[in-house]
Parts: structure tokens; sequence; C-alpha cells
């Protein structure tokens, strides 16, 4: 009991104020506020300290806000940096198997055909272009003029090369067609069909075009190349079922197309090397009677002088295909013959000129020679090397020469149909072609008359080089199907 009694009169005896005084020794100040004199209860006491702890919490969350969201930031970017390197690294894999595919592509072009030979073609086909009148004909610069008789320029070369280059490949062209077991007669009519569908286009044109109908123009330069091709195909075919070794056979087709010029050098000395006194007049006025002009570049005999060249560039096309021979021989072979052809060309250039009028025997010899040499050394450029960079470089000429037969048929077909059309001029005051319509009404105003005739051919060129990538790539596409 008196113990009871003691705790009761020690309870009364402590005030409020002491009990305040020992809750801030226990407890900090910044957890509950300062003791203000009030009587408070130790409950509002405990929520004022529940309410302080709340806020440090809702303090240091608020503090570590902008370092979530730093992080968080950090964390999008290193997933956007992922996501981009996955991206690239796929876009690398694409262009790897992109390079692969074009390095796999061109590797099957140059192994399937001579790319020499296509860049020739190609340089020959622009050549003929340039050369063809498109536009304004009077207008065109002197270099670009063909000879009117004696010499040699270098427009003059464009049909003569195409012809050796198309001749050149004919060997190649049979031999594979030979290995994909397709027999004599179907090689022999393919040959007669592409010839003569060139032919027949050739001379419808100048039935279209001419005034007199009786007296149309019967040759032209694609019924020139076409009867050439069809005759040194056939040739080489009748040779080729003789089963003759490869250079045996290269050495018959070079004696024999020797022997015709050196002839036709003979017989046309008789008659001179004048425009009006020479053999292809003869022969022309005869057999093409009232279908030619006063003098026509690609005659009778102009023909028959081609043949023999298309059949010496037949022999240099077959001792390329000898497998027993190495790249070096090959191009020694080449070489060779083409130093030979020109030191002929030479001789006989002192009394037959050089003329590409009526193809004489010293300039098919001549550009026998320097076709035979240029070839050598492209060949081993080209075909021997594979170079890939080098491909992509002559890539226009390629396409030019890929489909130089096509080109030129689209040309004359265009130069003899739609820029003959009649359009009126209001530069000239009166109807002109449409060709030169576009050059004196439509490119005189921003390039000038000095140099517009160039430019309409430039752009000519520019369209036909976009068409042949177009083609060639539907056509590549087509075969990866």
């Amino acid at each position: 009991m008196k113990k009871e009694n003691n705790n009761h009169s020690i309870e009364e005896n402590i005030s409020l104020e002491e009990i305040a005084q020992i809750v801030e020794n226990y407890i900090q100040e910044e957890d509950v506020p300062i003791y203000d004199g009030y009587d408070v209860s130790i409950e509002d006491i405990e929520g004022e300290i529940d309410n302080n702890k709340n806020n440090i919490h809702k303090n240091e969350e608020i503090k570590k806000e902008p370092i979530i969201k730093e992080i968080n930031k950090n964390k999008i970017e290193i997933n956007k940096n992922k996501i981009n390197e996955k991206e690239s690294n796929k876009k690398k894999v694409n262009k790897k198997e992109i390079n692969k595919k074009e390095q796999n592509h061109i590797k099957k072009e140059l192994n399937k055909r001579f790319i020499s030979i296509d860049i020739i073609k190609g340089i020959a086909i622009i050549t003929i272009i340039l050369a063809s009148g498109l536009g304004v004909s009077d207008e065109l610069p002197k270099y670009l003029l063909l000879s009117s008789w004696n010499g040699i320029k270098f427009v003059d070369l464009g049909v003569p090369v195409l012809v050796l280059a198309t001749c050149f490949m004919i060997p190649s062209n049979i031999e594979r067609d030979l290995k994909r077991k397709i027999c004599y007669k179907d090689i022999i009519i393919k040959k007669l069909i592409v010839g003569s569908s060139t032919f027949l286009i050739g001379l419808l044109l100048n039935v279209i075009t001419s005034s007199d109908i009786n007296h149309f123009r019967i040759m032209g330069i694609l019924q020139f190349i076409s009867i050439v091709y069809i005759i040194v195909s056939l040739i080489y075919i009748v040779f080729r079922k003789f089963n003759l070794k490869i250079n045996v056979l290269g050495i018959i087709l070079l004696v024999l197309g020797s022997i015709g010029l050196i002839l036709y050098f003979i017989i046309s000395k008789k008659f001179g090397n004048d425009m009006k006194n020479c053999l292809a007049l003869f022969v022309d006025s005869r057999v093409l009677k009232g279908h030619f002009y006063t003098f026509e570049r690609y005659g009778m005999i102009s023909t028959i002088s081609a043949i023999f060249s298309g059949i010496i560039s037949l022999s240099g096309g077959t001792f390329l295909l000898d497998k027993k021979a190495d790249v070096k021989e090959k191009m020694n072979r080449l070489i060779i013959l083409g130093m030979g052809l020109i030191i002929i060309s030479l001789i006989l250039e002192k009394t037959c000129p050089h003329n590409v009028n009526i193809w004489s025997s010293s300039f098919s010899f001549i550009v026998l020679g320097s076709f035979m040499i240029v070839e050598s050394i492209m060949y081993f450029l080209f075909d021997f090397e594979k170079n890939f960079k080098l491909y992509k470089l002559f890539y226009p000429l390629i396409m030019f020469g890929k489909n130089s037969f096509l080109l030129l048929v689209i040309t004359e077909v265009l130069k003899n149909t739609l820029f003959k059309l009649n359009v009126y001029s209001i530069a000239m005051g009166k109807g002109v072609s449409f060709g030169k319509w576009i050059v004196i009404d439509c490119l005189s105003e921003i390039f000038g008359s000095s140099s517009r005739a160039i430019v309409f051919l430039i752009l000519y060129l520019i369209i036909c080089l976009i068409f042949m990538i177009f083609i060639n790539e539907n056509a590549s596409k087509r075969k990866s199907k």
C-alpha cells in the first residue's frame, strides 16, 4: 500500500513540462516540434512525428525524381544505341550481300562475254551516233564529219570497228551455242533471222523516206552490217563443220580474208581511185541502178571488202578460243597479227590510199591491224584480269556495246521517222524537221548556236544510256528469277 501511494504521489509531483523535457532529450529536434509550453498529449506528439517522417520521405522521393529521370533517359539512349547498332549492322550485312551479288553478276558477265569487245563496240556506236547527222547536221564541227574521200578521221572508224568487233565475237558465240547442244541448223536459222530482220528494217526505212517509190535506196548502214554478219557467220559454220583444230581454222580464215582483200586491191587498181572513176561506182551503177545515191558509201564493193575484213577478224576471234595457249601467247598472236596487217597496209597505201567510202584494201588492213592490237591490250585488262573497278568505270561503254545492234536500229528508225516530222519553228518562221526544231527552238537560248548541235547529241546519248541500263537490269532480274 505504501508503495502504491508513493508511486501515485510521484506521478502527481511530475508536471507536463518535465515530461516534455524528457521527450526532447530522447527525440531529435527534427522529428518533433519544439514544445511551446502548452499542454500536448502524447498521441499528438506521435502523430506529429509520423507527419514529419512522411514529409522527410516525400522530400527524399522528390530529390530522387531527377536522378531517376536521368537514369531512365540513359537507359532509353542505351536502347536507342543498341537499336541503331543493330540497324547499322543489318545495313552493313545488306551492303555486303549487295556487293557480293554485284560481284557475282559481274563475274558471270566477265565469264560469258568479252568485255573488251563490248567496250570497243560501245566506242564505235557512240562514234556512229555522233557522225549520224541527228539534229542539225549542217552545224556539226568538222571533226564529226566523215571524210569526203581519201584519208582517215576518227569518226570514219565507227562502222568499220563495229563490223570487225561483231565478226570477232562470232566464233565464241557459235562455240557457246554448240556447247549448249544447239545444232548447226538452229544456229544458222538464228543468224539468218537476226541478219534478215535488220536488213528489212533498213530497207523499209529507205522506202518510207524515199520521195520516189520507184527509185528508193536499197543499201544503207543496217543493210550493210546485216549482209556482212550473215555471210561471215555462215563461212565460220561451214569451216567449223570440218572439225578442224582451232589454230588451223584461224589460219585458213586469215589466208582467205587476206587473199580477198589483195584481189580487191589488184582489180580496183585498174579502175582508179577517183570518186567518178572507181570500181565501187562502176559496180553500183550497174547492180543498184536507180536505187543508190550519186555515190553509195555502203554499196556492193564496200560490202564485199567488209566481208573479207570480217573473215580476217574471225581468225582473231578463233585464236582466243585456243585452250592450250595461255594469255600471253594469245596476246602475242593478236599483236603479231595486227603488226603484220599494218605493215601490209602501209605497203599498199602508196598506190591505194586509205578510203572508208570504198573500204579500200589499205584502209581495211590498217583498221584490222589497229583493232587486233587494241583488242589484245583490252583483253588482258578486262577479260584476263577481270578487274571489278575497271568494269564499273567503263560500265556506260559496256552498256552501249552490249546493246550496240539494238541501239543502231533505234537510232536509224528515229532518224528517218520521228526526227523527220515537219514542225513549225518560231525561230526560223517556217516548218522544219523535228530534230532541227529541238536544236534551234529549244536549245539555242540556253546553249547558243555554236554548241547546240553537240548538246543535242550528248542528251540523246544520255537518254540511250539510261534506256540500255534499264533493259540490262530487267534482263538480269528475269534471269535471277
